[in-house]
C-alpha cells in the first residue's frame, strides 16, 4: 500500500488556547472535524506545570475512552519525560490517500487534524509530539528534530508511554510472542488480565457502544517495535521496547511522516496498517518513527 501526504497548512488552523486546570496544568484539545466525524472524538494533551510532564486522554462523545495516560521518551541527550516546556504549537489538516491491492474498496482516503506540539526539556534539548484526530481515531508520534544534528541517530533507552484504559472495559488480549502466533488469552478486564507482556494490537470495550483498539504502524526498522506490559490490578498498559537497545539510521523526513489506514471487515473496520516490526541489537531510535494509534469504534459495532 501506498499513502500520499497532501496539503498540509502547517499554520493555517487558529490553536486553541491552553486551558488551565486546577492552577497546575495546562490543557490542550485537538479534535475531529466535518460530517464524518463521530460526536466529539477529541484527544486532550495536558501539561503539569509542577512537574513537567504530559500526558494524553481520549474522550468519545463525551465518554471517556482513554484516561490521562503519561507520554515520554528517555534519550542519551536527555530525560523527556518530564521537567517540559511548551515552545510552540502548529496546526495543519492532512489528507491522505491510498491504494489497496484487494478489498471491496481499493481506493482510500482518509482526512485528519494534526497539532505538532514543540517542548524544550533538560539540556535544551527539543522533543516534539505529533497529534492526529481523525474520525475513528487518534494517533502520536514523537519526533527528535533538533537532537541528531549529524544525522547518525539518536538513542533511546526507555518510554514512559502507556495507555491508561477503564478498569471495567472488556479486554482482548494475546500473550506477546517473537512470532506474533501465541493462542488470543480469554476475554478478560483491562484489571483482571494477568501480568506479563502482551502483543498489538490489543482491542477493548470500554462501554456499551465504545470500542478501542490499540495498535501501532509504521514501524520500518528506524524504530523499535513494542510491546505492552500489564500488572493484575492496574488499569495501565505500558509501552515496552521489544529489545533493550535498538539500531536505528536516519531519522524520517518530515514529508515521509504517514499514517495509514486499513479499513478491516465488518463494523470494527477502524484499524491501521501494521509494518513488519524489524528488531536489531544496537542503539536505539530517534523516537520520532512509529505512531501509536487508538482506533475508536461507536455506535453499533459488534463484538471483537
Amino acid at each position: 500500500m501506498t499513502a500520499a501526504l497532501a496539503a498540509a497548512r502547517a499554520a493555517g488552523l487558529p490553536a486553541v488556547a491552553p486551558r488551565a486546570l486546577g492552577g497546575d496544568s495546562v490543557t490542550w484539545t485537538v479534535a475531529a472535524y466535518g460530517p464524518a466525524a463521530q460526536a466529539d472524538l477529541a484527544a486532550e494533551v495536558t501539561l503539569d506545570d509542577e512537574t513537567g510532564a504530559l500526558s494524553l486522554s481520549v474522550q468519545n462523545g463525551g465518554a471517556t475512552v482513554l484516561e490521562p495516560s503519561p507520554l515520554g521518551i528517555v534519550a542519551d541527550e536527555a530525560d523527556l519525560t518530564s521537567g517540559l516546556r511548551l515552545l510552540e504549537r502548529t496546526d495543519a489538516t492532512v489528507s491522505e490517500s491510498c491504494t489497496a491491492v484487494a478489498g471491496k474498496q481499493r481506493e482510500r482516503t482518509v482526512s485528519t487534524e494534526e497539532s505538532r506540539f514543540s517542548f524544550e526539556g533538560a539540556n535544551g534539548v527539543r522533543r516534539d509530539l505529533v497529534l492526529r484526530v481523525c474520525d475513528d481515531g487518534v494517533a502520536y508520534r514523537y519526533v527528535l528534530p533538533e537532537a541528531d544534528p549529524d544525522g547518525d541517530g539518536v538513542a533511546v533507552r526507555e518510554e514512559a508511554s502507556a495507555f491508561n484504559l477503564p478498569g471495567d472495559s472488556a479486554a482482548w488480549l494475546k500473550g506477546y510472542s517473537n512470532s506474533y502466533e501465541r493462542s488470543q488469552d480469554p476475554v478478560t478486564t483491562v484489571t483482571a488480565a494477568a501480568s506479563g507482556e502482551f502483543a498489538r494490537p490489543s482491542p477493548f470495550q470500554t462501554d456499551q457502544d465504545d470500542f478501542v483498539l490499540l495498535t501501532e504502524s509504521d514501524v520500518d526498522g528506524r524504530c523499535a517495535a513494542s510491546r505492552l506490559v500489564h500488572e493484575t490490578g492496574s488499569n495501565q498498559y505500558q509501552v515496552e521496547l521489544a529489545a533493550d537497545e535498538i539500531l536505528e539510521g536516519r531519522r524520517l523526513d518530515a514529508a515521509a511522516d504517514r499514517l495509514r489506514r486499513n479499513p478491516r471487515r465488518g463494523d470494527l473496520a477502524v484499524g491501521q496498517l501494521e509494518r513488519r516490526q524489524h528488531r536489531r541489537s544496537g542503539t536505539s531510535s530517534s523516537g520520532g518513527d512509529r505512531w501509536f494509534i487508538g482506533s475508536v469504534v461507536s455506535g453499533d459495532a459488534t463484538t471483537p
